[in-house]
């Protein structure tokens, strides 16, 4: 593995929208996408409240999606 950290741009926007569990995933580690919040919805969120997005690629292959965030230091 060979994994990177990689801005969400127009290059790799609508890939990272449509990002999801195999069937193997959601039967062995039960990842329950159906009450997790889509991708769409965390992108929009890092836009209103200032938090940083980025896709996980493993090499060129883009596997999955984060986002952090930093509160200003006062």
């Amino acid at each position: 593995m060979e994994l990177r950290l990689r801005e969400v741009n127009e290059k790799n926007f609508w890939e990272i929208t449509q990002l999801k569990s195999d069937r193997n995933q959601e039967e062995r580690i039960q990842i329950f996408e159906r009450w997790v919040g889509s991708n769409v919805f965390f992108l929009s969120t890092c836009h209103v409240y200032g938090f940083t997005p980025k896709a996980i690629y493993d090499k060129d292959t883009l596997i999955g999606f984060t986002l952090s965030w930093l509160p200003e230091r006062t």
